[in-house]
């Protein structure tokens, strides 16, 4: 299982640093010349739109400046990405991934704990988990001028966990997703996930204690 769910994930990096080094991106984000930028900013919607349609490994593409406003944007929806018009960006500079990829190393990729997408300040009502990948883009100084961020659809792994899980005997087993806290991400009841983002104290120390006294014990015995 372990593989498919690499399979899912592989070359997100490769993508994210091929935007990163699009010499377009760096040149918009250092111009001042409005004619410059124009047509840059044409560019970079073209390219974001021909990666979208071949490579459709992420729900949005996104260029962000260096104080966190959405430059360029790009929506994949049913395999049909599309651009997100300028008068719908977004400020995104309170968001702690474009901080965290801000305050990064210069050729890092920062990956964020898999949550549910927020848009306009509030949790999409069509449940939408996402990883996103962050890596910032540097002048020739090294000084940063922005971040390139993919949001990698939690979906796609989700889906590798169900296919396992119907192939196991009714109530035999189950498979979970959890983060570092205990919380599920994926649970075989949907209302179990993502707890942490309702106020819900939905963990597996919770839900299975007896699973979890049994792996405390089996920590002990390992441990004596």
């Amino acid at each position: 299982m372990s593989r498919d769910i690499k399979a899912q994930l592989s070359g997100v990096s490769r993508y994210l640093k091929l935007i990163r080094d699009l010499p377009q991106a760096k040149l918009f984000l250092q111009s001042r010349d409005p004619v410059t930028r124009a047509h840059t900013k044409s560019d970079i919607k073209n390219f974001f739109m021909s990666l979208a349609e071949h490579y459709q490994i992420s729900q949005q593409i996104r260029l962000l400046d260096a104080q966190g406003m959405e430059v360029v944007r790009v929506n994949i929806e049913n395999h049909h990405p599309y651009l997100v018009p300028d008068h719908n960006l977004q400020f995104k500079g309170a968001r702690y991934y474009f901080q965290e990829a801000l305050k990064s190393l210069v050729d890092s990729i920062n990956i964020s704990p898999m949550d549910l997408n927020v848009e306009g300040g509030e949790i999409e009502l069509a449940h939408v988990p996402v990883m996103r990948y962050a890596t910032p883009i540097t002048d020739r100084h090294g000084h940063k001028i922005g971040v390139v961020v993919l949001n990698i659809i939690g979906d796609r792994l989700f889906d590798v966990l169900a296919k396992h899980q119907e192939r196991m005997p009714t109530n035999s087993e189950n498979y979970y997703l959890l983060n570092d806290e205990g919380f599920f991400l994926y649970h075989p009841g949907e209302e179990k996930r993502f707890g942490f983002m309702f106020g819900l104290d939905e963990r597996l120390d919770r839900c299975e204690p007896e699973f979890m006294a049994w792996v405390h014990k089996e920590i002990s015995v390992a441990q004596s």
